[in-house]
């Protein structure tokens, strides 16, 4: 595929010039050719400055278009994959959980959270990913950080070195207790399943 840009230069001048000839292995669908084109406009620092875009008549390009389209509206680059996804995020990886730590849990599905956007995009270029979240599964990931949020405050307060933590350590753990407690007579069966285990380790430590 060969990349084209015509320009007006300072004098006015339209100016014509090939920017890239890519290589690109079918299959040619909207996809691929949309991800091809587009690394060619962030490597020439250029994806701000596109006004408009010509294509063949080949049935693919209406989607490289759309997609195309939708990716410039983004400034960040963020690789998932090998892939190229554009979305204004603070991190630029995920976060893996670790089953024996629960602040690694609130970590990565937080961090999840701000890549909710980039799974479906994902998910169209990868036809093997089947595994992408509901509305609903979202849904209670926001809940369970919401309540884990709490505790990482705590832990962050408690296990400080620069300061003195003993006088700070009762009043924490009573927040901790009434976060339990609250969360234990609240709606939604899976947090209740959740909090009655943690319930049952605090009441034994």
């Amino acid at each position: 595929m060969v990349v084209t840009c015509h320009y007006v230069d300072s004098s006015w001048n339209l100016q014509k010039r090939n920017l890239n000839f890519c290589d690109v292995p079918p299959p040619h669908t909207g996809i691929v050719v949309c991800d091809v084109l587009n690394k060619c406009l962030v490597e020439w620092e250029i994806e701000n400055k596109v006004r408009t875009i010509t294509v063949d008549n080949a049935t693919y390009n209406d989607v490289a278009i759309r997609m195309l389209k939708e990716n410039l509206s983004y400034k960040n680059n963020l690789p998932l994959g090998g892939k190229l996804f554009h979305l204004q995020l603070s991190s630029k990886k995920l976060v893996m959980d670790c089953c024996t730590k629960w602040n690694a849990t609130y970590c990565m599905l937080s961090t999840a959270l701000e890549f909710k956007d980039v799974f479906p995009r994902y998910q169209q270029r990868d036809p093997t990913y089947n595994t992408l979240p509901s509305e609903e599964d979202w849904d209670k990931v926001r809940v369970v950080c919401s309540f884990l949020q709490e505790f990482n405050e705590v832990t962050h307060i408690i296990s400080g070195s620069e300061y003195p933590t003993s006088n700070l350590f009762l009043p924490e753990l009573y927040n901790i207790k009434r976060l339990l407690n609250n969360t234990s007579m609240g709606e939604g069966s899976f947090m209740k399943d959740i909090v009655n285990k943690m319930k049952t380790k605090f009441d034994k430590y």
